[in-house]
């Protein structure tokens, strides 16, 4: 879109007016308030801005001051009152608005509405039942030429952490044989109490 524009840049605002008036541009872009005090100014009112008056991409005009300037306070006071008492709004009716702005020469911008969307809905029912069938085609061929269940293969130890697993084993069965063995009562209090079990099957148990 940019390179397509470009080509059509203008070098001055009043040259794109008379280029729209002879029809070698379907429309300009520029600053709101110079488009529609040119569209308010304009004999035989042929110039219309779109929207109303609407603008887009809307930016804002500042007043530099010096940093701690007593000036700030008192001109943001006058601001805010300029904007409560709508004079912002009579000035720019007086002096950006012309002849053309009281005939309401205007183009007004229609709402989207159910017929404009109508493709994106037929769009989306077009990639519903594609894939629907996309679904169906792999799932009935997969079905009939699908591969065997491969058998799975039994997932043989490492032999190292086998060792660690069986010294883990054998070393907390000698600590447990100890405290079997101790006469200290706390040792006994330790395990709560537990009875006195043969060795044999202490080494069946823990074995891997």
């Amino acid at each position: 879109m940019h390179g397509y524009m470009s080509q059509y840049n203008q070098r001055s605002v009043e040259g794109a007016l008379v280029n729209l008036k002879l029809g070698k541009l379907d429309a300009f872009i520029y600053d709101a308030a110079v488009l529609n005090y040119m569209a308010g100014k304009d004999e035989g009112c042929k110039l219309v801005t779109i929207g109303s008056g609407k603008v887009f991409a809307t930016t804002g005009y500042g007043i530099a001051l010096q940093k701690g300037s007593k000036w700030k306070r008192l001109i943001d006071l006058m601001l805010l009152q300029f904007l409560g008492d709508a004079e912002i709004e009579e000035l720019e009716m007086i002096w950006l608005a012309g002849i053309c702005k009281k005939e309401k020469n205007e183009v007004m911008s229609s709402k989207l509405d159910v017929d404009n969307m109508a493709g994106v809905f037929y769009m989306l029912l077009v990639a519903m039942g594609l894939s629907l069938m996309v679904f169906s085609a792999e799932h009935l061929f997969y079905h009939c030429y699908g591969l065997q269940p491969r058998i799975r293969k039994e997932i043989q130890p490492s032999p190292f952490f086998l060792a660690i697993s069986r010294i883990s084993s054998y070393m907390f069965l000698l600590l447990l044989i100890q405290i079997l063995n101790s006469k200290d009562q706390t040792n006994a209090l330790f395990i709560g109490y537990c009875q006195p079990l043969d060795v044999s099957q202490l080494l069946l148990f823990f074995s891997p």
